[in-house]
């Protein structure tokens, strides 16, 4: 694209009648239809009734304009009334107005008046909420807008005789409109975060904001043209035909349509940051697909996709099969990125779609605050082990940081270091076990550090209160488990099934997550926290709307909480560091009714259920 491509991109490509959607958030197309027909007939009332002062007599042509706009208007806000998509209070008034508007026009300072009412009343409505500058520009855009297609219909509309004339006083008008125009329309857009990329350009969003662009173009350049030819002829012969001051109407009206439409097409999303975990959803019919690519670097990334029927890779022709894995949910794939930019295709359903990657030109990625703060630059997730079997609690500790809106990269995955407060919790863990009686632990781990170095914190422990470790699981003994969650979902399915022996199964902080908790095998997790907490329970409802249908995990809910520090407050802390307290999941069917009722249990860690308190503070 040329510069100048992109100059037009950037003017026309936030009118403020287009960043709300419909009233009552509905974004359906015959919603969108009676909005844009209300908001271009309600500009065209008001931009004449503004304009009246400077237009002389108001001839008959001009009046029926007037009036047949109102009346559309005035129709369409009553149907929005009255499908409970605005109120009918503010939409009567609207409509009582714009008809009277019209009415009056043959008196300029009455009609100067009305004009100016509709023209604010529906620019402040248009403009979404977003602080007082946005209010400014946005009502600033969306007068001018009025008063420039008002100033091509009043000259297209008037009476060959006196045309010339009126185009000689509108055309400063019309000029000043539209440089405020775009103007505003470049505040608006880089208001917006919207860029001219190849993301935008190529957007369903981008095309209609290509179509608005061209329309603004053509409708300047009629005008100016029409101007051309009047003060090119000698005065005797300075006749302005209607037909290039009505074409630039038209033009003028479409691009309000095209503006206002884009409150039914989704916005694209902002490209890629070299080097960061990218999380996006993609259109696979008439459902989303959310994906995360983590850590999007060269080399080996894990992919998760929101489906098990899914396939992803950069190859169009080939993708890899996103399949599930052992305690988790959804579809996983190793692939392969190449240094710098790329798509990352995904299919599902005979359908595909593609998001664009950035995966930087160096090894390294930010690991610093992403949108919000400076960022630095520093040693993040390694790729060769984020597609081990611990990947995808890394990937689950990064969906923390993102559903908080940041776009860290770790320096590591939580599978690569055990933390203190986990050893901590691991040690009143066993102390509880052995004040209990229990005299034969079994310790359950894997291969990585965080396992390993967790198996000694017990077996060190178990030797100062004098209980018997076994080698394997048995009857008489009580299960610990430290591994991961893929060798954790092996154990705690065996256990559901009788398969795995013991006198009870509690399970290390980090194992915290749906899929363990949710086989029914009576396992216990040692926590800090209540997930039913609000600041838990805000971060699963995060959770679910950044990356959807995906269920809260410690490892997310910890740098979540890590990342939104700043917002919750003295509480964020005492979340993350509170006294353990062991915890037992419970489906709804079981659970006592004041633990279903407060927090309504589909909203919380456990989709059924909820993960309940079953022990005072354990002794530390």
């Amino acid at each position: 694209m040329t510069s100048a491509d992109n100059a037009l991109i950037l003017l026309a490509a936030a009118p403020a009648w287009a960043h709300e959607a419909p009233a009552g958030g509905l974004t359906t197309w015959d919603a969108t239809v009676v909005r844009c027909l209300i908001l271009v007939a309600g500009a065209l009332v008001g931009g004449l009734g503004l304009l009246r002062p400077l237009t002389g007599p108001v001839n008959a042509a001009t009046r029926r304009i007037a009036g047949v706009a109102a009346v559309v208007a005035a129709a369409g806000l009553l149907q929005m009334a009255s499908s409970g998509r605005a109120s009918w209070w503010v939409a009567g008034a609207q409509a009582l107005v714009l008809p009277a508007v019209a009415a009056v026009l043959g008196r300029p300072v009455v009609a100067a008046v009305g004009g100016l009412v509709v023209t604010g009343t529906l620019a402040v409505e248009a403009v979404p909420a977003g602080g007082w500058v946005v209010l400014a520009v946005g009502v600033a855009h969306a007068a001018a807008g009025s008063v420039w297609v008002a100033a091509a219909t009043a000259v297209a509309a008037a009476d060959p005789g006196t045309r010339a004339a009126l185009l000689r006083r509108l055309a400063p008008v019309a000029v000043g409109a539209a440089v405020l125009v775009a103007a505003t329309g470049a505040a608006q857009a880089r208001l917006d975060g919207l860029r001219p990329d190849a993301t935008t350009v190529e957007s369903a969003y981008g095309r209609v904001v290509a179509l608005k662009a061209v329309l603004l173009a053509g409708a300047a350049g009629l005008g100016l043209l029409a101007h051309r030819r009047l003060v090119r002829r000698r005065p005797a012969h300075r006749r302005v035909p209607g037909g290039l001051p009505g074409a630039s109407a038209l033009g003028l009206a479409g691009a309000l349509v095209a503006g206002a439409a884009l409150a039914a097409v989704e916005a694209p999303p902002a490209p890629p940051v070299p080097g960061v975990p990218l999380l996006r959803s993609v259109a696979t019919g008439t459902t989303r697909l959310p994906v995360v690519v983590v850590p999007q670097r060269p080399g080996w990334n894990l992919v998760h996709v929101g489906a098990v029927d899914a396939a992803v890779g950069v190859d169009r022709s080939a993708p890899v099969p996103a399949t599930p894995r052992p305690g988790v949910t959804g579809g996983w794939a190793a692939v392969r990125l190449p240094v710098g930019k790329s798509r990352l295709w995904v299919r599902q359903g005979g359908r595909l779609a593609s998001l664009r990657l950035d995966t930087g030109r160096t090894g390294t990625g930010r690991t610093g605050t992403g949108r919000t703060g400076t960022g630095r630059t520093g040693t993040a997730v390694p790729t060769d082990g984020i597609t081990g079997p611990d990947g995808p609690e890394c990937v689950s500790a990064v969906l923390g940081y993102l559903a908080a809106g940041q776009d860290r990269t770790p320096d590591t995955c939580p599978a690569d270091r055990l933390a203190d407060r986990d050893a901590a919790s691991l040690r009143a863990l066993v102390a509880f076990l052995a004040g209990r009686g229990v005299r034969t632990v079994t310790v359950l781990d894997d291969p990585s550090p965080r396992s390993r170095t967790a198996a000694g914190v017990v077996r060190d422990a178990a030797a100062l209160h004098g209980v018997e470790l076994t080698p394997a699981p048995r009857p008489d003994s009580t299960v610990v488990v430290v591994s991961g969650w893929s060798a954790g979902d092996a154990t705690v399915r065996g256990v559901a099934r009788g398969e795995v022996p013991g006198a009870g199964t509690y399970l290390a902080p980090w194992l915290a997550n749906a899929r363990l908790l949710g086989y029914g095998s009576g396992a216990v997790v040692a926590l800090r926290y209540d997930p039913r907490d609000p600041l838990p329970l805000r971060y699963a409802k995060a959770l679910r709307d950044a990356f959807a249908g995906e269920p809260a995990t410690a490892a997310g809910y910890e740098n979540w909480l890590e990342a939104a520090g700043a917002t919750a407050g003295p509480a964020a802390g005492a979340a993350a560091g509170g006294p353990v307290h062991l915890y037992a999941a419970a489906t709804v069917s079981y659970l006592p009714a004041q633990f279903a009722h407060d927090h309504g249990v589909r909203g919380g860690w456990l989709p059924g259920g909820a993960i309940t308190k079953v022990t005072p503070p354990l002794v530390e």
